[in-house]
């Protein structure tokens, strides 16, 4: 969540560690295009002062 509208840092890498996209925001959303990614599976991380948070994203 980004309630105080801090800034937030979106970052996507490949599984080898390779940053693939990486984004700043203030807002409560963003939305990434996924049109350039290849199929495999990424790690997105989500970083702020108040969480630092990594999931998988699997593109197929």
């Amino acid at each position: 969540m980004n309630n105080s509208n801090e800034n937030t840092t979106i970052a996507l890498f490949a599984i080898d560690g390779a940053r693939v996209f990486e984004a700043n925001t203030t807002g409560m959303r963003y939305i990434i295009d996924p049109t350039f990614l290849k199929t495999g599976t990424y790690l997105v991380r989500v970083k702020n002062a108040t969480t630092d948070q990594t999931r998988k994203l699997i593109v197929q």
